[in-house]
Order: structure tokens, then sequence, then C-alpha cells
């Protein structure tokens, strides 16, 4: 059973009544080249985790954020957007190695479930995964100093 018919199933099952059904075709994936500009070793770790290279909205987005540009990607849920931020985010750390990244969230959910992929992107570069830290609000006020020092990428909540 294909997932459009168990929608269909499960809505009128649950007495739902369907006022318009858009369907639309799937569209195959478009690839696009590692940007030049990425320090070597994130360009050497996406090659590893995108062997068949980046999406091209992943492409594009990275190149303009390396060339400082403001970058807005509006994609499906696990399209890779979170990886274009952290490959620019590393790649300006490790090029800068004095500098700090700073990543807020909106809700402590959403940051808990991003730094798996900040640590996942950082051992992938080589970095050590201790170099990021998490600041929200279960994390008391006394402990907060010392994760700002250690870290080089500090991931906090706004609220």
């Amino acid at each position: 059973m294909t997932i459009h018919q168990l929608a269909t199933t499960a809505l009128r099952e649950g007495r739902v009544t369907v006022v318009e059904e858009v369907v639309q075709s799937a569209v195959s994936a478009r690839y696009g080249t590692l940007p030049e500009k990425l320090h070597p070793a994130v360009r050497e770790a996406l090659k590893r985790t995108y062997p068949k290279g980046l999406y091209s909205h992943q492409s594009e987005g990275i190149a303009n954020g390396l060339e400082g540009k403001n970058v807005c990607v509006c994609t499906n849920t696990a399209s890779g957007k979170t990886r274009i931020f952290t490959s620019v985010a590393i790649s300006h750390l490790l090029n800068f190695p004095n500098s700090v990244v700073l990543a807020l969230y909106p809700l402590r959910a959403l940051l808990q479930d991003q730094a798996i992929k900040w640590r996942e992107a950082a051992l992938d570069a080589g970095l050590d995964s201790t170099l990021v830290q998490v600041i929200d609000g279960s994390i008391p006020i006394k402990e907060r100093m010392p994760r700002l020092q250690r870290g080089k990428i500090v991931l906090m909540t706004t609220g």
C-alpha cells in the first residue's frame, strides 16, 4: 500500500472530510558541486558523507554563506539544511581558530537534536566534539561560564 493510500484510508476511517487533494509527482534530486572556498577538512568530510555530492540547495547555500551573504533555505524536513550552516561555520572556525560559533535555537528539544548534528559535523571535520557546548535552561548558572570558555561552538536557547 502506498503512503497516499494509507493516508486516504486513515482519513476515511477517522471520518475526516477531505476538501481538496493535491498530489505532486516526485522530483529527482539535483546535485551541486562542493564549493571551492570550503576548508579542506570540511570538503573531505562532505565527500565522505555525501558520495553522490551535495544537493544543489546545499551547494548554493554553502557557497553563499562562505561569501558572507545572508542565506535563507526553505526545504523539506531532512533535506540537509543543518549541514549548510554547520559546514559554513566549521569551515570558518578552521580558517580562523580564534573565532567562536554561536548558534541560537528557540526550543530546547530542537537544540538537543541539533547538538547531535553539530557534534557529528565537528568530528567529521577532525575537531573534538567537546568543542560543541550546550547551554539551555537546564544548565545551572555556575556551569555556564566554563562551557562558554571551553566551547568553540556554543549552542544556546533564546528563552
